[in-house]
């Protein structure tokens, strides 16, 4: 993968993680705790103890790796973000799979 193609992978990540979160939440707590933005959303999985709190970190991580460049002065996005990101992606499926 080029560097010019990480924002593009980030972007289809970040999808997969929102996608996720919301199977979550609604699997225990029904579709209407389910919100607009992906923060608020892993917000909710926080705050009804949905998943592990160590792995709550490591989608809020996630979500900010995955957010586009605002500013000329922001970092590129790297290898290491992707790789990141996926790994918390593969994660979240795993544990979806755990309970259907």
């Amino acid at each position: 993968m080029k560097s010019g193609e990480f924002g593009y992978a980030l972007h289809d990540i970040r999808i997969g993680l929102e996608k996720g979160v919301k199977c979550i939440i609604i699997h225990w707590r029904g579709d209407s705790d389910i919100k607009e933005k992906l923060d608020d959303n892993i917000t909710v999985c926080k705050n009804y103890t949905l998943l592990p709190r160590d792995f709550i970190e490591e989608l809020y991580d996630a979500k900010n790796h995955c957010n586009p460049l605002q500013h000329d002065t922001d970092v590129q996005k790297d290898y290491g973000q992707v790789h990141f990101t996926y790994k918390v992606l593969e994660e979240l499926s795993d544990k979806i799979k755990a309970f259907t």
